[in-house]
């Protein structure tokens, strides 16, 4: 009995086994956009198959947002690849589909029949997406003063100096030509807290334009945030972040100074009355994380250490004068005063 519900355990295991390393889930791949993507059969990945455990297979796709029957595309059987009418587009690797340049119109669902020697079909399918990465390693920062472009860089850490006078300015952090679109923030340093803070702020998102050589911009988008910066106090550091890809963070540090122009470290700009590009239309929240916030927690902090380094000492002092008060060999000593008056009596 015992060992009948043993092997019906082990029978159950088995089957959960193989359910969860079957081949029909679908799987996601992403391919950089005029890149070679190939595409393994989940059937055989799971199971441990080589071309040589693989009688046949065949692939089918359907295109990203239709819903009609998936068409066959390429057929692998004992090893002979069949291309039915995309020879350009479609190969067969080792088993493998092979999209031999990835574009918009390879994305969907790929489906596929897998029959290994001696044992019985598996169907499943997989998604493919094409993606197109930022040709630069960061996002751009722009400086707006008066509504004109003043100052512009990309390098991972900036120092720009605007003239003391100015009390707003906004700065606009912006990523083109991805897919997906990138998701960016903005972030401010403060010192006392030693941390970062994510500022509230909505990026928009465009799709991105083109007239010539749209090859890698073409169903791309735009991305952008925009904040108004208060100069209330002498520096602030700020970090644009791009959250959802590999792109690198971009440091700003704003610096008040007596120059009449903006200048910037490694980039000077020189000219005061740059036009420049008109401000963004993106809602701008204004940055009030100035002298306001930090004036009070300079404060706060100041009162409290007042406070600790005044009332700590008395505390203790009292603890001590208490403890002398119990203490009984304390009242049974004279005190140096008597013993001074008792020694001009004497004399």
């Amino acid at each position: 009995m015992l060992s009948s519900i043993m092997i019906g355990i082990l029978v159950l295991i088995v089957l959960i086994l193989a359910a969860c390393t079957s081949g029909i889930s679908p799987r996601r791949f992403e391919f950089e956009r005029g890149s070679r993507g190939i595409v393994p059969c989940p059937a055989m990945v799971d199971r441990g198959y080589s071309a040589s455990d693989t009688e046949s297979i065949y692939w089918y796709f359907l295109p990203k947002g239709r819903s009609e029957p998936p068409g066959g595309i390429i057929t692998y059987f004992r090893g002979v690849t069949t291309n039915q009418g995309n020879e350009e587009r479609y190969d067969i690797q080792n088993t493998s589909l092979v999209i031999t340049n990835v574009t918009k119109s390879t994305e969907g669902t790929y489906s596929y029949t897998f029959i290994p020697w001696g044992e019985a079909s598996e169907d499943g399918s997989v998604e493919v997406e094409e993606r197109v990465s930022c040709k630069s390693k960061r996002p751009k920062v722009s400086l707006y003063i008066d509504d004109q472009l003043s100052w512009e860089g990309k390098d991972s850490s900036n120092t720009v100096e605007v003239p003391s006078d100015i009390a707003d300015l906004k700065l606009t952090c912006s990523v083109e030509h991805a897919k997906p679109a990138v998701n960016i923030s903005w972030f401010v340093w403060f010192p006392i807290l030693n941390r970062w803070e994510e500022i509230q702020a909505k990026p928009r998102v465009q799709p991105a334009s083109c007239e010539t050589e749209c090859f890698f911009v073409t169903g791309t988008f735009n991305s952008d945030v925009t904040l108004k910066a208060s100069l209330e106090r002498n520096n602030l550091i700020l970090k644009c972040v791009a959250n959802n890809s590999i792109l690198e963070d971009i440091e700003v540090t704003i610096l008040k100074t007596q120059h009449v122009c903006v200048t910037a470290n490694p980039q000077e700009v020189t000219d005061c009355a740059n036009s420049g590009l008109n401000e963004p239309t993106t809602p701008m929240p204004n940055l009030t994380y100035g002298t306001g916030t930090l004036t009070y927690l300079v404060i706060a902090t100041s009162l409290l250490m007042n406070i600790v380094l005044v009332v700590l000492p008395l505390f203790w002092r009292h603890r001590f004068l208490k403890r002398l008060d119990k203490n009984p060999r304390h009242h049974e000593e004279p005190k140096m005063d008597n013993l001074l008056v008792l020694r001009v009596d004497i004399k």
